[in-house]
């Protein structure tokens, strides 16, 4: 699988590993999965690490849409929450400059409109950049355990 994640509930945070061609589909599935667990809440901020194979080319405004659309349908019952604070959050992508950089910028405007009042995005060279943005700096030294480092690198 060309994805993978994990939620820490107690850091409101979403971590996703990203590499390969990813397809919507798989995309999409993980939508389904996450709006299926009770630990992740659809404002948790979000930490994606985008590995340099990551090919995102099968993505374009047609499948974006539809994955807002999925977001909208799976997490709120179809209609954009009343209050927008509970649909907000950030995307902090730790990647190498890529042609993804521009992906990832369509993907946060389409998500931003009509069913989310505020998504912020920003791409960082390191780990550490991305957490600090993020707020978790408390994190930095976790992320360097054999675990993460495993989570991060190892492809199941």
């Amino acid at each position: 699988m060309p994805l993978k994640y994990k939620v820490l509930p107690e850091q409101r945070l979403l971590v996703g590993v990203f590499h390969g061609t990813l397809p919507p589909d798989e995309y999409m599935g993980g939508i389904d999965e996450l709006g299926q667990n009770p630990a992740f809440e659809p404002n948790f901020d979000r930490l994606g690490i985008l590995h340099n194979d990551l090919d995102l080319s099968m993505f374009g405004l047609k499948e974006f849409r539809a994955i807002r659309d999925r977001m909208a349908q799976t997490y709120y019952g179809g209609k954009p929450p009343q209050d927008k604070g509970k649909s907000s959050y950030r995307i902090a992508a730790v990647s190498i400059p890529s042609i993804n950089d521009t992906m990832l910028k369509l993907y946060t405007a389409t998500l931003a409109t009509s069913l989310l009042s505020k998504v912020s995005m920003k791409i960082f060279p390191e780990l550490g950049s991305a957490l600090r943005w993020l707020g978790h700096d408390n994190l930095i030294e976790d992320f360097q355990s054999r675990d993460w480092i495993d989570f991060m690198n190892v492809r199941p």
